[in-house]
C-alpha cells in the first residue's frame, strides 16, 4: 500500500500515571515474573508499559496513516467485495479471489497478500483457501493446500472490572481541570491529556496456569470527582 503519509511512531508520554509506574503486586508480594521489554516477545510472562502507535496525543491507526485524504496513487479501496478465498500456487499465496455485483474474479498480488480479516474472518478465509485441518477441508469438498490447525483453540476472554479511588492521584475529574489540561497540551503538549488510559499490562499465572500465564492484568486510570 505504500509508506503511510506521516510514518507510525511509538512513544512514551514521561511519566505514567502514578498507578501504572507502580509494580503490579498481589498481596504486597510480586505478581509477575520481572518486567517485559516488548509486550509482544518472545515470553509474555512479566509486566510492561504498553508500545503504542501515537502522534499528537491521539491513536494513528492504519486509516489514519493510510487513508485520510493522503490521495495515494498506488492504493484503491473496493467496497461492496466479499473475499472468496486467497489464491495459492506452489505453496504462495499469489492473489485473491473475490466476489462482486458481476461475479466472481481474481486480483493478483505482485509481492504478498495482507489477511486481516479478524478472529472469526481470517481463520474462515484460510479454510476456504485450503489451509487447515485436512480432514475438515476434505469434508467441504476443499483441496488442501496446507493442512495446519487453523480455527483450532478459540477462547472466550472474560472481563472482571474492579474499581479503587486512588487519594493520591493527581488529577480530577472536574470540568474546569480537564479545560485546563486542554488548555495545556495545546500549548506545551506532553501533559496528561495526550496519555492512553491503558499505560501498563501484566501476564501473571493464576493457581490453575499451565506452561504460560492464563490472567491479563491491565490498570486504568480515570480522573474522577474524588477529592
Amino acid at each position: 500500500m505504500g509508506e503511510p503519509a506521516f510514518p507510525s511512531v511509538q512513544v512514551r508520554v514521561s511519566g505514567p500515571a502514578e498507578a501504572h509506574d507502580r509494580p503490579l503486586d498481589r498481596g504486597g508480594e510480586p505478581a509477575s515474573a520481572g518486567e517485559l521489554e516488548r509486550v509482544l516477545g518472545a515470553s509474555q510472562e512479566g509486566s510492561a508499559l504498553f508500545q503504542q502507535s501515537v502522534r499528537g496525543g491521539s491513536r494513528y491507526s492504519s486509516s489514519v496513516g493510510y487513508l485520510d485524504d493522503h490521495k495515494l496513487p498506488n492504493l484503491t479501496i473496493s467496497a461492496r467485495v466479499v473475499v472468496a478465498k486467497v489464491v495459492i500456487g506452489k505453496g504462495r499465496a499469489t492473489g485473491v479471489e473475490v466476489i462482486t455485483e458481476q461475479g466472481r474474479s481474481t486480483i493478483s498480488a505482485s509481492k504478498e497478500v495482507i489477511l486481516t480479516a479478524g478472529v472469526f474472518g481470517s481463520p474462515q478465509i484460510l479454510m476456504l483457501s485450503g489451509v487447515g485441518p485436512a480432514a475438515h477441508l476434505r469434508q467441504h469438498g476443499i483441496a488442501v493446500a496446507a493442512d495446519l490447525p487453523v480455527g483450532d483453540n478459540p477462547h472466550d476472554h472474560l472481563f472482571v472490572p474492579m474499581t479503587y479511588v486512588m487519594k493520591s492521584a493527581r488529577n480530577r475529574g472536574t470540568t474546569p481541570y480537564f479545560a485546563g489540561g486542554v488548555i495545556k497540551e495545546t500549548v506545551r503538549g506532553g501533559t496528561w491529556m495526550a496519555r492512553s488510559v491503558f499505560e501498563a499490562v501484566g501476564f501473571v499465572r493464576s493457581s490453575r496456569a499451565g506452561e504460560i500465564p492464563d490472567l491479563l492484568v491491565r490498570p486504568a486510570t480515570a480522573p474522577t470527582g474524588h477529592r
